[in-house]
């Protein structure tokens, strides 16, 4: 299977749809969960990071390791949305379909090659949508390509920079992730990393799942919580 070189790719250079994303979840839910997933090698994500490099695109795209964190119910999709009051921080959770209107509110954020040998986004950011119109074509081409041949489809991806700083992310009880910028965090074991940004010929640390200091491995936190309650469960900084 060789990569069309004009892909049409929703969430980056086309709209979403909600027909399209019907048809998420249940892909989704099959990814292995992290940390279950391992990186392939560190080989491949400085060769994938080139290629962005080579287009000048290290600003726009990282790579990204595939996996899932919870399940999301059927009809639904997980969502990133800003954190009231932590400034670069993101709660990602379950969202119903019929409920992301207007659609042109969102994009894609994590995009896998799919089947048919074409980036395709499983999870999804509120926010304006990626200018992309830059990109040359044959940049997507190359970096599915390089992923087809290595057989990385489950393992490495492609995912958009809404930041630029280093994150990392706790997984909730309730469900989805909570994601906050590294230097307001307080960390314990690093599980994994889970995405890398393409400045440079050494892959640098993007985003990292991790634990908190007291070893739990998730938080309680719900959508429209205050900054005061991460503060409470030691996961970030007063």
């Amino acid at each position: 299977m060789v990569a069309t070189p004009t892909p049409v790719i929703p969430g980056l250079n086309a709209p979403l749809t909600q027909e399209f994303l019907l048809r998420v979840g249940p892909g989704y839910n099959k990814l292995d969960e992290c940390p279950k997933n391992s990186v392939p090698s560190m080989a491949h994500v400085a060769a994938l990071g080139g290629i962005t490099r080579e287009y000048g695109l290290e600003k726009l795209f990282g790579t990204h390791l595939i996996h899932r964190h919870t399940a999301v119910p059927n009809g639904c999709v997980p969502v990133g949305e800003g954190l009231p009051g932590v400034a670069g921080g993101i709660r990602v959770m379950a969202r119903e379909v019929t409920s992301m209107k207007p659609l042109g509110q969102f994009r894609g954020h994590i995009f896998q090659v799919n089947e048919e040998g074409v980036l395709a986004p499983y999870e999804f950011r509120k926010g304006p949508s990626i200018d992309a119109s830059s990109v040359d074509l044959e940049f997507y081409a190359k970096f599915t390509n390089y992923i087809m041949r290595h057989a990385l489809e489950n393992s490495l991806g492609l995912q958009f920079r809404c930041s630029k700083e280093k994150m990392v992310e706790f997984d909730c009880m309730e469900g989805g992730t909570v994601m906050i910028p590294k230097d307001s965090a307080i960390i314990g074991k690093i599980i994994q990393t889970s995405g890398w940004f393409s400045d440079s010929d050494d892959p640098e640390d993007g985003e990292q799942h991790t634990e908190t200091t007291t070893g739990n491995h998730k938080v309680f936190f719900k959508m429209g919580a205050t900054i005061d309650e991460l503060v409470a469960q030691g996961v970030m900084k007063s």
